[in-house]
């Protein structure tokens, strides 16, 4: 049972990873990364107006993508229900951020 379940989870990591890598973005995937190696604690807002900056990128367009990837499960941040939490990667979100990083090195050493 406990193999089954093992299989299992492995076979969903790697479809998640998959239709992440083909599915997200440009910006998503550099949110991503920027959230994975800055470890910063910072609330949304304040973290779109530095994005801006960093990114070269329309506030609006970063507020789409970062409502996209807390829609997906990627990262969590405050609403009006839960006001002051920072943004933080979930869990699913750091397994992933880190294969896309890891994905990233990979490219670099290749090329």
């Amino acid at each position: 049972m406990l193999i089954a379940f093992s299989r299992d989870y492995q076979n969903l990591k790697l479809i998640l990873l998959s239709l992440s890598k083909e599915r997200l973005n440009r910006k998503q995937k550099k949110i991503l990364h920027y959230l994975y190696n800055t470890k910063i604690i910072i609330n949304v807002t304040n973290l779109v107006h530095k994005l801006s900056i960093e990114l070269n990128c329309s506030k609006s367009a970063l507020w789409n993508n970062l409502n996209s990837l807390k829609k997906y499960g990627l990262i969590n941040y405050s609403s009006l229900h839960n006001k002051g939490l920072p943004v933080k990667l979930t869990s699913i979100g750091k397994i992933i951020s880190k294969e896309l990083e890891e994905d990233k090195n990979d490219t670099k050493i290749r090329n």
